[in-house]
């Protein structure tokens, strides 16, 4: 039953979504062809739910547990169903919101089509990978861990499309959400898996590699604006300021600085390469030390 409501949810915005996109660039003219695209490729969408939608696996005897596989988990189908799922939630929230709360306001269904429709199927890989959480093993984390490193990519994306912007606060927030998910990844591998220590060592590696990233873009390094220092020009240029700083308001007045891009780009790439650096010693200690086999025995 859910996968059919899910279906139709996705339908309804999607439909929307899609005819004021196909309206806009390709058939400007020809509102009945938008519909028509849009009813086409909204219905495909639905499809997609419906054919990849988890169902549930019953034991052949009540008494005998389900049995789980060693590895292969479907986190493709599922992050699939995820995205269309939450880009549909998020469109239909930004898209019928502001009509219902602020209908004078003419660009309000804006806000569903260009941010909260694609953060919400951006979301698709961490809700996708959380939902998998308690049906990963050992084998799946190398899985897991790299979908949740492209949602981190995708986080860092979001965030420069919006950077300098109050909007910027979603790729901050993409990148928490992404944080969390691999930390309660990271908690079911230590307490349920027993992974060996050069795994837990990576897990570390990575969530404080994630934590430092979220950090430096909540607080980016900040320049004078090409634009001008704005109206208090007086005020001395800070290093770095907070995502949400007023400083960076652009809605009624020049913003006072913007994000230095360079400058966080080249902050990313160092942290991602002392993640690698890091990542790479733990393999060749992890490679070089003693097999378990040839430990001494206890005394």
């Amino acid at each position: 039953m859910m996968r059919f409501v899910a279906a139709l949810l996705a339908y309804v915005s999607l439909r929307f979504f899609f005819f004021w996109v196909a309206a806009g660039l390709a058939f400007p003219q020809h509102p009945d062809r938008a519909g028509v695209v849009a009813d086409v490729l909204a219905l495909g969408c639905a499809g997609l739910i419906l054919q990849f939608w988890p169902k549930k696996r019953r034991a052949p005897d009540a008494s005998a547990p389900i049995p789980q596989p060693a590895s292969g988990l479907a986190f493709g189908s599922r992050i699939l169903v995820c995205a269309l799922v939450a880009g549909s939630i998020g469109f239909a929230v930004g898209f019928f919101g502001p009509i219902v709360f602020t209908p004078e306001a003419n660009q309000g269904p804006l806000l569903g089509i260009f941010l909260t429709g694609p953060a919400g199927l951006l979301l698709g890989p961490a809700i996708g990978v959380a939902s998998l959480i308690r049906q990963i093993t050992l084998a799946d984390l190398r899985k897991a861990t790299l979908w949740l490193a492209l949602q981190g990519g995708l986080a860092c994306i979001l965030y420069k499309v919006f950077g300098g912007t109050f909007y910027a606060a979603f790729g901050v927030g993409l990148m928490l959400i992404t944080i969390g998910v691999g930390a309660a990844l990271f908690a079911h591998a230590v307490r349920r898996l027993d992974p060996p220590k050069p795994v837990v060592a990576s897990g570390v590696i990575l969530l404080a590699g994630a934590v430092l990233m979220l950090w430096l873009s909540a607080f980016p390094p900040v320049v004078a604006g090409s634009w001008g220092t704005g109206p208090n020009a007086r005020a001395p240029l800070p290093a770095f300021a907070f995502v949400l700083d007023p400083g960076f308001d652009t809605s009624r007045h020049s913003a006072l600085y913007a994000v230095n891009w360079p400058f966080w780009g080249f902050e990313m790439l160092l942290v991602a390469a002392l993640m690698g650096v890091a990542l790479l010693v733990v393999k060749i200690i992890a490679r070089s030390g003693p097999s378990p086999d040839d430990s001494p025995p206890l005394a």
